[in-house]
């Protein structure tokens, strides 16, 4: 498995960086999506080649992350309610930040209420560019 492990890390890894756009985040998705590959082999039914199954399970941990902070909100270190995005980091403009959080928002649930074999292949195409 350690050598399944080290030919696709980089390669799932990058893909969920384009959808969460945080290395950290990225980071510790991959390291999940390894261990719940791991702990899952036995469902691995050869329909299709293992990194396309491995592939899928990446997108998915990643879209239910994503999903899951979007719909918690944060508290910031004075008390106060914040939603944590990815666009707090990119830009102090508060009307562009604002429209950002929007967009990303809008996004992040259009994509969440997709089945799983259209949210996969949205990813595939459009952030993968597959």
């Amino acid at each position: 498995m350690s050598c399944l492990i080290v030919k696709y890390q980089d390669r799932i890894y990058n893909t969920i960086l384009k959808i969460c756009n945080n290395s950290d985040d990225a980071a510790e998705l991959t390291q999940d999506t390894f261990v719940k590959v791991i702990e899952n082999i036995n469902s691995f039914r050869q329909k299709s080649a293992f990194y396309t199954w491995l592939f899928r399970v990446a997108v998915n941990e990643t879209i239910n992350f994503c999903r899951r902070r979007f719909n918690a909100p944060s508290t910031s270190l004075d008390g106060t309610a914040a939603v944590a995005t990815l666009a707090d980091r990119a830009d102090n403009d508060p009307a562009r930040l604002a429209q950002q959080k929007e967009v990303i928002a809008l996004l992040t649930d259009a994509i969440g209420r997709l089945d799983e074999d259209h949210r996969v292949v949205l990813i595939l195409r459009d952030i993968e560019q597959m």
